[in-house]
């Protein structure tokens, strides 16, 4: 009898237990609920707000179909400080010749979007995971962008550029630039619609030395006639230009060699020699990259492309372009570009599409007169008759110009500045930007002096110390 009270007594306990079990149960199941109620809450915000801001942010952005219909041409004047002489139209000076997608090797588009775009093929228009890691990246003192290419090409053609340049409204550029690029990538689907995109991109860019689009820079920089004649040195230089055209600007970066060619260094240490070779690089080691080229390049192939001489075609004359002052001209559209499409900016809509009048700080008489004298000290002791020569340009025949000719003066340039303000007053980059029938591998007349043709003054410094 003893024995059943602590029976029952363990049996009252399992109970009181179990009880306990399903009240607990009771607990976490409502937790859970809570919880999860929750979270659901938050997403429903997220989604109501998601969906406010795409249709807040969706209105007045220009139609998607505006991709096909892309217009190239500038009407920007540039005048002197007058304000009454032109010196240059923008459109005058643009080069650009569009290709197809069918036109571009396989080869330079891997290079582009591996450098540009990884998941370009596959993504929505924007790249989530690169933002993430750009984000990360920035935090840790690295910043660098995680614009897709579709993102690049909205950002230039398909957005007010207003809301491009103004640094005050960035958040709200970025989020219609992403709202627009889905748009396109949703206007145009699939690998054909993707081929339109990067087709696109490849025509709009600035490749530097005034060349637009990259048959134009082919053109500009190798003399090529067509893309498939490119080498991969080649290919991966022109993949390089568009994050900075006008640092990475090929003639910007060039020397001279002995026999009077063109060629950039190759040091890792000037901008656009890096870059090359670490695209190169990375497409090597990761053959994911190349996604239209798997297999046709090995990774010798690809490295023993960096160690390829950069060899420059000569500079001539654009087809059709008769600007006054043109080596003015260029320098004055680089800094155009810094003040009207920002600081990390090498052109913009405003500055290509036009409707710009400028006046620059150039005098225009003086600019001849300096145009003149370069012209007697390069050609003048050159010439079969020189008396006759400088009666002919309109300067007085002096003894010296005849003994340049054993001199060996091949160009010559002059910059005229007003001390008190800097302001550039004349600028002549090389003698004769026109005459292609001057061009020698020892005169290159669109090759700018000035601006690229550095050289130590040795003691002609000692007069200024």
């Amino acid at each position: 009898m003893q024995s059943r009270g602590p029976r029952r007594a363990a049996r009252h306990d399992d109970r009181v237990a179990g009880r306990g079990k399903r009240s607990n149960s009771r607990l976490y199941v409502a937790i859970s609920m809570v919880i999860f109620g929750g979270f659901a809450l938050v997403g429903l915000i997220g989604l109501i707000g998601t969906v406010g801001l795409f249709a807040i942010y969706s209105q007045g952005l220009p139609p998607t179909s505006d991709l096909g219909n892309l217009q190239f041409l500038s009407e920007s004047v540039v005048y002197d400080r007058t304000g009454t002489v032109e010196l240059a139209r923008f459109n005058a000076g643009e080069r650009r010749e569009p290709v197809t997608f069918d036109e571009v090797p396989p080869i330079l588009i891997d290079a582009t979007t591996s450098t540009e775009d990884k998941s370009f093929w596959t993504n929505s228009g924007v790249d989530p995971v690169g933002i993430m890691s750009a984000m990360l990246d920035t935090i840790r003192g690295r910043e660098r962008g995680a614009s897709t290419i579709t993102q690049q090409l909205v950002r230039q053609r398909l957005l007010d550029p207003d809301l491009v340049r103004d640094p005050g409204r960035v958040i709200e550029r970025k989020i219609k630039e992403i709202i627009q690029s889905v748009r396109v990538t949703q206007a145009y689907p699939g690998e054909a619609g993707k081929q339109r995109i990067i087709e696109a991109y490849l025509n709009q860019n600035y490749y530097g030395n005034g060349s637009y689009g990259v048959m134009s820079a082919a053109k500009g920089y190798f003399g090529v006639d067509s893309l498939s004649q490119l080498t991969l040195g080649q290919v991966a230089l022109l993949a390089a230009l568009p994050k900075s055209p006008s640092t990475y600007d090929l003639v910007r970066n060039a020397d001279v060699a002995d026999d009077w060619t063109l060629y950039v260094p190759l040091n890792e240490s000037v901008p656009i020699v890096f870059r090359r070779n670490e695209i190169l690089r990375n497409m090597a080691e990761d053959p994911s990259r190349m996604v239209l080229t798997q297999g046709q390049y090995t990774p010798e192939q690809l490295l023993a492309a960096t160690r390829e001489p950069i060899i420059l075609a000569p500079q001539t004359a654009r087809p059709g372009q008769q600007w006054l002052a043109p080596h003015f001209v260029w320098a004055l559209r680089d800094e155009l570009a810094v003040k009207l499409c920002g600081p990390d900016a090498d052109t913009c809509p405003q500055l290509e599409q036009g409707g710009l009048r400028i006046t620059s700080s150039l005098d225009y008489n003086l600019q001849k007169i300096a145009e003149k004298w370069v012209t007697a000290g390069v050609f003048l002791p050159h010439e079969t008759d020189p008396e006759a020569y400088a009666a002919q340009i309109g300067v007085p025949f002096e003894p010296w110009m005849k003994k340049l000719e054993k001199l060996q003066v091949n160009n010559g340039a002059m910059i005229a500045l007003d001390y008190q303000t800097g302001e550039v007053l004349a600028y002549v980059g090389s003698a004769g930007y026109y005459r292609d029938d001057k061009t020698t591998p020892q005169f290159q007349p669109q090759f700018d002096v000035l601006a690229n043709g550095w050289r130590q003054p040795g003691s002609a410094f000692k007069p200024f110390n």
